[in-house]
């Protein structure tokens, strides 16, 4: 496919945040809602920073602190917002805390009576275009969600997973600043870069990659492989800042790439893993990012780079190094340690094949085949 768009204006750096008041005048926005992970998101030197850029409009904030935003936790958002009518949304957090806003942002001007119209809207692909600007400050890196437009609203009730797609939809800006993914726990800095990792190779291997969000996806994936195990060592012993933004900014290109391409097995087979046995989504992904790398090898166009860009010689050594980030982290990578039994994988395999995921992959995937993934991992 030779197209490609995104048109996210992006900031990056140390105290990039500065920019959002020039930003937020070309909107004219004067009411602004904030959606934050917690009070800590915005308790340093560039949340003082945001804060003083903002002084002048009228804010209301907003915390979301749950994982994997459910569509009744939506519908509650929503309703409490829905009259409000803010000139923008702001939100400062990880995929969750995006996805929730670029959500509302979507949903907030239309009229939704019940969690069902609302599961039917989304489902159906029929939110219609966004009134409502988001401006995306990702605490985290590896989701990339700053730079896409769609949204993952998970549906308990119904045991599935949503995606709220409207090209619409993109963050009208995003501000990748370190400041505010330095105090990340170590086992979320791996994840988190893993699970961008995983984005960008997906990228690369998808059915509707082009050239540009190749360039984006190598890019990325060499850039965490390059930094993650020495970031590992250095972020224990100094927090420097400038791993943290190699991290951040590796992210939001791995979130460049599958912008326009989507993601493919790998994410679609994590989906159900999540959602039933609470396994992180960064977690999940890296699980299985080495099957999908040796299932899909013979069908990527161009294996070269990819190899360069993971510093390997072999798609097993790549997945191998996956492996070993996980094992410095400390991070539980067996299905059976996430308490998931083998008599339950043919199950999970049946809520495997997620609609523009599955079907994007190089290598088409029976149920067989995804059980005997799920295997190999348990």
């Amino acid at each position: 496919m030779n197209f490609y768009y995104n048109p996210v204006r992006l900031h990056w750096g140390g105290h990039c945040i500065c920019g959002i008041k020039e930003e937020l005048e070309r909107l004219h926005a004067k009411n602004i809602l904030t959606i934050k992970w917690s009070d800590q998101a915005l308790e340093n030197q560039a949340g003082k920073e945001l804060y003083e850029a903002v002084q002048n409009c009228k804010i209301t904030e907003l915390v979301f602190a749950k994982s994997n935003p459910d569509i009744h936790d939506l519908f509650e958002v929503y309703q409490q917002h829905k009259t409000e009518r803010p000139d923008v949304i702001l939100a400062v957090g990880g995929g969750s805390v995006l996805d929730m806003a670029k959500s509302l942002a979507a949903i907030l001007d239309k009229e939704y009576t019940s969690v069902e119209q609302l599961r039917k809207a989304i489902a159906e692909k029929n939110t219609g275009k966004p009134e409502c600007p988001w401006i995306g400050i990702p605490t985290t890196a590896g989701t990339g969600s700053e730079v896409t437009c769609w949204a993952t609203v998970w549906d308990s009730e119904k045991n599935a997973k949503l995606s709220l797609e409207n090209k619409d939809n993109y963050a009208y800006a995003a501000f990748v600043d370190p400041e505010f993914t330095m105090s990340m726990p170590m086992e979320l800095v791996v994840s988190s870069a893993l699970d961008a990792v995983a984005h960008a190779t997906e990228s690369y291997w998808a059915k509707a990659h082009n050239m540009v969000s190749d360039i984006y996806a190598l890019q990325a994936v060499s850039m965490i492989m390059e930094n993650l195990q020495v970031t590992l060592e250095k972020l224990i012993q100094t927090r420097e800042k400038k791993y943290y933004l190699a991290m951040a900014e590796a992210s939001m290109l791995a979130g460049r790439a599958f912008s326009n391409t989507k993601t493919t097995a790998c994410h679609s087979i994590s989906y159900p893993l999540t959602l039933g046995y609470g396994i992180p989504h960064g977690v999940a992904v890296s699980m299985l990012l080495p099957a999908l790398l040796r299932i899909n090898w013979e069908k990527i166009e161009k294996t070269e780079p990819l190899l360069r860009a993971y510093g390997v010689s072999t798609p097993e050594e790549a997945g191998q190094k996956v492996m070993l980030l996980l094992d410095l982290a400390g991070i539980s990578h067996r299905l059976s340690q996430w308490n998931v039994k083998k008599e339950q994988l043919e199950t999970i395999a049946e809520h495997c094949f997620t609609k523009g995921r599955m079907e994007n992959n190089p290598v088409n995937l029976e149920k067989e085949d995804v059980i005997a993934i799920l295997e190999r991992i348990l």
